[in-house]
């Protein structure tokens, strides 16, 4: 995220004992959104909400875990190794019996504001654009870097910006081909108290795309409900 007086800069400062000294690591801070999750009981209507880290690498190393999980959970043979101290790499991993990289990258469209003021619906033309540009932004980063596979995981700290499946659709149509030079492309969306939701973008999964037409998308907007505002419609039950 670019440091703009919207996201200024800030440090988190972490105690470490290192040979019997009291030395303080210092980390960069990071914005983030909420993702919350929302139940009826006899209370009332109670929100829960991730408890993101506030350092990037912690923030990182959090989303990391999750996804790891996750994808073991789809059965995909995949470990994570310690953080990538080489080059702009995030982490070294383990895909499928051999050593790589993965590098995490937060699809948030923020513009010039902050999270709270970022709009909860979008065209799914227009943001599948912006993250495919990402995608290629990071893809040509690295191209050539290195011979070892490159993972690359989208992820959200927010609930705005949720891919629908026909944001995921249309990645994955268009990234098909692997001309990024990518080896695999996912994205997570962690949940509150589980696994969260893992969407494979490359290698494509889908064998027939005849009848897909990226087009007919241009006109269709998502609108994801907030769940932390509630909105009543009724107040009387009759």
């Amino acid at each position: 995220m670019p440091v703009t007086p919207q996201n200024p800069v800030s440090w988190v400062v972490r105690p470490l004992i290192k040979y019997g000294n009291l030395c303080c690591i210092v980390m960069r801070k990071k914005p983030t959104g909420i993702i919350s999750q929302a139940q009826v009981n006899l209370k009332g209507l109670e929100t829960e909400s991730i408890d993101f880290p506030e350092a990037k690498e912690e923030i990182e190393k959090f989303i990391a875990d999750h996804y790891v999980e996750a994808a073991q959970g789809q059965g995909v043979n995949i470990c994570l190794g310690s953080l990538n101290k080489t080059d702009d790499l995030d982490f070294e991993c383990i895909l499928d019996g051999i050593t790589g990289y993965l590098e995490l990258t937060e699809v948030a469209l923020l513009e010039k504001s902050g999270y709270d003021k970022a709009k909860s619906t979008y065209n799914i033309y227009e943001f599948s654009k912006s993250v495919a540009s990402k995608i290629k932004t990071k893809a040509n980063k690295y191209k050539g870097s290195t011979n070892r596979p490159i993972v690359l995981l989208l992820y959200i700290t927010d609930w705005k910006f949720a891919p629908s499946r026909q944001v995921i659709d249309l990645l994955e149509f268009c990234l098909r081909y692997g001309v990024h030079g990518l080896t695999k492309i996912d994205w997570y969306c962690p949940l509150v108290g589980g696994r969260g939701s893992l969407y494979t973008i490359y290698p494509s999964t889908r064998e027939n795309w005849s009848g897909f037409s990226p087009g007919k998308l241009r006109g269709m907007f998502v609108a994801i409900a907030d769940v932390t505002k509630p909105v009543v419609v009724n107040q009387e039950i009759q």
